[in-house]
């Protein structure tokens, strides 16, 4: 399995409403990272997710993630 290069993604905690993740398309090549949740390599051009804890999906794949839980596939992060 491949390491993920992630990203901190500073957190505003005195905003409750705040989502704890962003969307964004992948304009700069990552090296080495994989999307956990289907396992295929993430791609330069394709929607992804960063969630404040640092790890990065899909796009789709972690929104069908949070039809069933609110947390990081890697580290249990909420996002709830």
């Amino acid at each position: 399995m491949s390491h993920c290069y992630c990203f901190k993604v500073k957190n505003d905690k005195t905003n409750k409403n705040k989502k704890k993740y962003i969307e964004y398309n992948l304009k700069k090549e990552i090296i080495n990272t994989e999307c956990i949740i289907c396992l295929q390599e993430i791609s330069l051009y394709e929607n992804v997710i960063l969630i404040d804890c640092g790890h990065m999906y899909h796009k789709n794949c972690l929104l069908e993630w949070f039809k069933k839980r609110k947390n990081c596939p890697i580290c249990n992060f909420s996002v709830d």
